[in-house]
């Protein structure tokens, strides 16, 4: 039997193998710097329901999630009332009128309280849990919106934010309203049970900060510069207080710094005009609403914060929250068919 030749393999000259590997790299898809490399292509949250809700289709604004009854409270703004959803049985409950300009909105399970700050009259409504019912009204400085709790010393924390201010609003047997300055329009305002410290975004004429305030001498001991053209607004603080989340209205930015050194991790570019982000550390999701109607989704990794993707739910998707319990994801839309409704989904 004759022996087979074997095939000559050429050698390829070196000037054409860099020549191949250079427009190999260049012709790749870029790596984002900041993380905003999505890992899917497909919209990140699925449709599952739309509930009707009562009141005309004008604005929805911040939400909370009672978690020992099982309910989301939205504050519808452009109507002056508190909506009540029963989450089991997806339907509203109650709605509570005559809370003029209706911003925020907070559930405090273990004291069987809501409370609820209206811009129409600068005021903290104090509702009681089992009855839906207002108790109390409390000053709370000027242009009150978001709202955080210390169950330490027992007391609400408001962002006044035209008022360049945080109020404190003690809401035991004997209130007391105390309030620090600060050099610019409050943004939001979040307790963090770890250090038991106060943040508060602040967005000021010569500087953008996060005010790090001590919750029970009401005084300022740090500030957390943030980058410039920021105007921070919306914030969160992660369950176990290590990183802190912060929406840049400005620049339309996700900022991720780590808590207490307040060092920057990460950013992520969300919508146009980004106004509140929900967290379910659970199963590790964030998701960002802005005004412009984009929602973002990011998810968390082995290696940190990533973005999930991005869709178009409607204008005006700017509020959102989601449940702990079961991770759905809750969007009060205000104008769907002429008509507000509570948007449920589900991350893919």
């Amino acid at each position: 039997m004759a022996t087979k030749k074997r095939p000559i393999l050429k050698s390829f000259p070196l000037a054409h193998t860099l020549l191949i590997l250079f427009f190999a790299i260049i012709l790749s898809p870029p790596i984002s710097a900041s993380g905003d490399s999505t890992s899917t292509s497909r919209n990140p949250l699925l449709e599952i329901q739309d509930i009707p809700l009562p009141g005309k289709a004008t604005r929805l604004d911040y939400t909370s999630i009672d978690q020992k009854k099982h309910r989301l409270l939205i504050a519808h703004l452009g109507d002056n009332s508190l909506l009540v959803i029963d989450l089991i049985h997806r339907k509203v409950i109650r709605e509570i009128h005559k809370i003029p300009n209706i911003h925020g909105v907070i559930a405090i399970p273990e004291k069987g309280a809501i409370y609820a700050t209206a811009t129409g009259v600068d005021q903290l409504f104090e509702i009681r849990s089992q009855n839906l019912t207002i108790t109390r009204r409390f000053p709370s400085g000027h242009h009150p919106d978001g709202l955080a709790f210390d169950p330490q010393d027992n007391r609400v924390f408001i962002s006044d934010e035209t008022g360049h201010a945080v109020t404190s609003v003690g809401v035991g047997s004997h209130p007391s309203v105390l309030t620090l300055s600060l050099p610019g329009e409050v943004g939001n305002t979040r307790y963090n049970p770890k250090d038991h410290r106060i943040y508060s975004t602040v967005s000021g004429e010569k500087e953008d900060l996060v005010a790090v305030i001590d919750p029970h001498t009401m005084k300022l001991i740090r500030k957390i510069p943030v980058e410039k053209g920021c105007k921070p607004h919306g914030e969160r603080i992660s369950p176990d207080g290590k990183q802190l989340f912060i929406l840049c209205q400005e620049n339309a930015t996700l900022l991720i710094m780590s808590l207490p050194s307040g060092k920057l991790q990460n950013r992520f570019s969300v919508g146009t005009d980004p106004d509140v982000l929900s967290l379910d550390s659970k199963r590790g999701h964030l998701v960002v609403a802005s005004e412009s109607g984009t929602v973002s989704v990011f998810s968390r990794g082995t290696f940190g914060w990533k973005k999930s993707g991005e869709q178009y739910v409607a204008y005006r998707a700017h509020t959102v929250a989601i449940d702990p319990q079961t991770g759905l994801v809750y969007l009060p839309l205000q104008e769907i068919s002429g008509k507000p409704v509570l948007r449920i989904m589900k991350i893919q």
